[in-house]
């Protein structure tokens, strides 16, 4: 609950004998919300009672007051000089006290009252008292001011004394001298019989006529200090005294036919800041209590549970071999009728008798058409033929050749089939066509190399050193490192940098996206799907995009966009290219311009629907209207309605034109306010040396200009 803190700052008493008395008295009163903040420059509403016999007594009186603090918090009214809405001030009995100020406040300037004081009125002021017929004879005329005494020597400070009770309150001075009477000035209180009830909207009425109400100006139609209205004059006829007022604000409810109609004066200004009060004398400090005793050790926990096993140890070394058995008698020598060369393998020469076969085994090595095999199988030949052939001719069979490592798990067949192969000895091979190494498999070429050194994948015709076509499938080439390590790793790497400097280190062309990058790696600090790096030079681009028609883009981002330099937008004009640059803002704002005159003292403007939609308008988000008026408008302000805004300028003439410049948050974006962006400290922009980056960014400022460096 705000707070407030009222003085009453004094009483107009300077009155002479047997004159008459004004009927107000000054007030003065701090406002102060939740947080004991001062309230400053800000429009409020008050209402005063005075009360009668006790501080929750018979109010004799009421008034509203529509004033404004000043810098220090401070507000200053005249009491009997607001807007009644019970009772006339001049008709108080100040003799039959005693008597109570209570003070209601909307620091929002509206009829929410929530700041709620009230205080004793020590005394009545002379004059006041006197008006009512109070104080007996006449008062004397003031007697002249004795000399000031010489001022003694300054005691010593004594120590701090508790704080006494309140003295009695001080006799009344004698009134000074009556000032001139001042003109007699508008009536702008009267009373109505008019049968009303309180609500918002049109209220029409029957008051005295030759009043001197205007249009525009704010009343206040009350029936008592907790049932009244405040609205803006729309008509009065001085001459039947019939007044319609349009009520914006009410306080209390029900039908009534007794009112109080006044004006509710706009706030004078406000008064100069008093000088600050002498600082206090410091209380002593108090001594510090003794230390408390420590509390007594708690009991021994149960033990824990017994943790599970440990895993089962490694086995043991194998044990030693064992000594070779006995050997075997040695049989009997077998009949010898045949000849033939030693290491050469036996075959049938005819069908009784055997010779040299083409084979020659010299214990390490076979070999087939040499006698001096270098591996373990060496087949040689002088043939024009093929030196060997290898074919299944079983269509269910696996392959004509197959290569294994000594473990059968690394393996490469040549010929490879399956059961439904049409022809399994072509399903794979490798052959010289023409000048070119073919690799096939299923019948179609997988890769070529020319004479001229191309290779081509998906290509029989390749143009460049490595010439890819994939007609059907999703990617090309996929380029992927997975080797881990402290600085940057690189998939797939371009690079085009002799002279003349007309390359490009990597192209992309499709028909859905060119070039795509994605950074992906789970818990980095900067990922980059594409990054790129502008050299040193007389213009460079990190990344260039070429839209060819209005309805393409460039660079499309999906998603947020942010630079560390400027963000311009080039045009041509007659003197050269020239950029012009964005307006930055520390939040989300969308804006329109508009045009608009005002008719009848108002004009009301209403958000645009293509700009309702991308804004968000709301009492916790509202829009603001910025007003250029093209003419005199004379004194004019701006009320706020959902998606609309009136001008209300009632001196302006018909056709009085003004611009306007609106500004509302972004849908989506009501809260954004300068998010703090770490991943930035890797800009080398912002941060040209790892000195200035703070310690745990400074591995990712070198991972990301490091990687620029070499690059």
């Amino acid at each position: 609950m705000k707070k407030i803190y009222g003085l009453l700052a004094g009483v107009m008493l300077s009155l002479p004998f047997l004159a008459q008395a004004p009927q107000k008295m000054n007030y003065q009163a701090v406002i102060r919300n939740a947080s004991n903040a001062l309230l400053t420059n800000q429009i409020v509403q008050m209402r005063i009672s005075v009360l009668q016999g006790s501080d929750v007594g018979t109010p004799q009186y009421a008034e509203l007051h529509t004033t404004s603090t000043n810098a220090n918090g401070l507000v200053t009214i005249a009491i009997g000089a607001g807007s009644p809405v019970l009772n006339s001030f001049s008709d108080i009995d100040w003799a039959n006290g005693p008597f109570f100020i209570k003070t209601e406040t909307d620091p929002t300037g509206g009829t929410n009252f929530t700041i709620i004081g009230t205080s004793q009125l020590m005394s009545v002021p002379y004059a006041l008292f006197s008006a009512n017929g109070g104080g007996g004879g006449q008062v004397g005329p003031q007697g002249p001011q004795g000399p000031n005494g010489p001022q003694g020597p300054a005691g010593p400070v004594g120590t701090q004394g508790i704080q006494g009770p309140s003295g009695p309150a001080g006799a009344t001075g004698s009134a000074g001298p009556q000032g001139n009477t001042g003109l007699n000035g508008d009536k702008y209180t009267t009373t109505s019989l008019t049968n009303l009830s309180i609500s918002v909207g049109s209220k029409t009425l029957n008051l005295e006529p030759g009043l001197s109400y205007a249009v525009g100006q704010t009343v206040i139609i009350a029936n008592s200090v907790s049932n009244f209205m405040t609205g803006t004059v729309v008509s009065y006829n001085s001459t039947t005294g019939a007044m319609t007022a349009n009520v914006t604000l009410t306080a209390g409810s029900g039908s009534f036919n007794s009112w109080s109609v006044s004006l509710n004066g706009a706030p004078g200004p406000s008064g100069a800041t008093g000088n600050t009060g002498a600082t206090g004398v410091a209380g002593p400090q108090g001594t510090q209590g003794p230390q408390g005793p420590a509390g007594a050790t708690g009991s021994q926990g149960p033990a824990g549970a017994i943790g599970p096993a440990g895993s089962i140890g490694a086995t043991g070394p194998t044990g030693a071999t064992g000594a070779p058995g006995v050997t075997g008698a040695v049989g009997p020598a077998g009949a010898a009728n045949i000849n033939g060369t030693t290491n050469r393998i036996i075959k049938f020469t005819s069908a009784t008798a055997g010779g040299n076969s083409q084979l020659f085994d010299n214990g390490t090595n076979v070999g087939l058409g040499t006698t001096s095999p270098e591996e373990k199988l060496d087949v040689r030949s002088s043939n024009t033929g093929h030196v060997a052939k290898f074919a299944n001719t079983n269509i269910a069979g696996t392959s004509s050749l197959a290569f294994s490592d000594n473990t059968n798990t690394n393996q490469m067949f040549v010929g490879y089939a399956n059961t439904g192969y049409s022809n399994p000895l072509l399903n794979g091979k490798g052959y010289v066509l023409a000048n070119r190494l073919v690799f096939s498999t299923q019948n179609v070429n997988r890769l070529e190399i020319t004479e001229t050194g191309n290779i081509g994948i998906g290509n029989t015709t390749p143009t460049y050193l490595l010439d890819i076509v994939d007609p059907a499938g999703f990617r090309a080439v996929s380029a992927i490192n997975t080797t881990p390590g402290s600085t940057d790793r690189i998939g797939l790497f371009g690079s085009h940098n002799v002279t003349p400097y007309y390359g490009i280190g990597v192209y992309g062309e499709g028909g859905y996206r060119g070039v795509q990058g994605l950074g992906l790696l789970i818990g980095s600090t900067v990922n980059t799907g594409i990054y790129g790096n502008a050299g040193n030079g007389i213009t460079n681009y990190g990344v260039y995009g070429t839209a060819f028609s209005g309805t393409s883009y460039g660079v499309y981002s999906a998603g947020n966009f942010t630079c560390t330099g400027t963000k311009a937008a080039t045009v041509k004009t007659p003197s050269g290219p020239k950029e012009l640059y964005s307006q930055e803002s520390p939040e989300l704002w969308f804006e329109d311009f508009g045009k608009a005159i005002i008719q009848n003292g108002t004009c009301t403007v209403t958000l645009a629907a293509d700009y309702a939609e991308t804004v968000t308008v709301n009492a916790e988000h509202p829009m603001h209207a910025f007003i250029t008026p093209n003419g005199n408008m004379g004194n004019w302000w701006i009320e706020y309605s959902g998606t609309s805004f009136i001008v209300k300028a009632p001196q302006a003439a018909n056709g009085t034109a003004f611009d306007y410049r609106l500004v509302a948050k972004r849908i989506g974006y009501e809260n954004l306010r300068m998010k703090k962006v770490p991943s930035s400290y890797t800009d080398s922009f912002l941060y040209p040396t790892v000195d200035l980056v703070p310690v745990e960014y400074k591995e990712d400022w070198l991972k990301m200009n490091t990687t620029r460096a070499k690059k």
